[in-house]
């Protein structure tokens, strides 16, 4: 079909959504910063999970590797044999605030990941004795830390495929939406390819 534009026209337009393009770009760049940068900032993550239709929530000491979250727990603990049963699960990651116009935090979606291979673990631990060097001692030996030993918990990722990043400082209920990677488990089978964001 022959274009109605003139060539200048059609130019400035092609500039336009170029332009329009590359806003996109550097919001998304912006978004992921920001929620790379809150979840270095904060260590404990209230992770939900379910089994049978019933919910349970825990509070998880946590790392990340990137978007990537570890965690540590029991096996025997309820959300553990939850996440054997469902590995579906969402999370919450935020400060307390007295005032709520300063409410910030994550809404996370994904799923949980039982660590097995050496490799994997081995990261894991690089991980947490990286950020949190007191637990060295109880990482890399079987020394008891508060009564656990580590043979006693098994290590966790939450890789996640959605995350909302929430800021109360720039309206109530401002979200910012950053979604990673294809993921057949999203809902309705639909994932973005990796940095896609919507802002609301």
């Amino acid at each position: 079909m022959k274009s109605w534009l003139s060539p200048a026209k059609a130019s400035e337009v092609a500039r336009g959504r170029a332009q329009t393009s590359r806003a996109e770009d550097e919001k998304e760049q912006e978004v992921a910063k920001a929620i790379l940068a809150y979840l270095f900032e904060h260590n404990t993550m209230t992770l939900a999970t379910a089994s049978e239709n019933i919910p349970w929530a825990a509070p998880v000491f946590y790392v990340n590797d990137g978007f990537d979250i570890y965690f540590l727990s029991k096996p025997e603990a309820r959300h553990s044999q939850n996440i054997m049963k469902n590995p579906r699960a969402a999370a919450a990651i935020h400060g307390d605030p007295w005032d709520w116009r300063k409410v910030k935090g994550l809404q996370i979606e994904g799923e949980v990941k039982v660590l097995d291979g050496p490799d994997d673990i081995g990261k894991a631990v690089k991980l947490y004795v990286a950020k949190f060097p007191y637990l060295e001692a109880f990482l890399a030996s079987s020394q008891a830390f508060f009564g656990v030993s580590l043979q006693q918990v098994r290590f966790y990722k939450l890789v996640p495929y959605k995350i909302r990043l929430i800021d109360n400082e720039k309206g109530f209920g401002h979200r910012e939406e950053y979604t990673l990677g294809s993921n057949d488990n999203a809902p309705n089978g639909k994932g973005k390819s990796a940095g896609g964001f919507t802002a609301g």
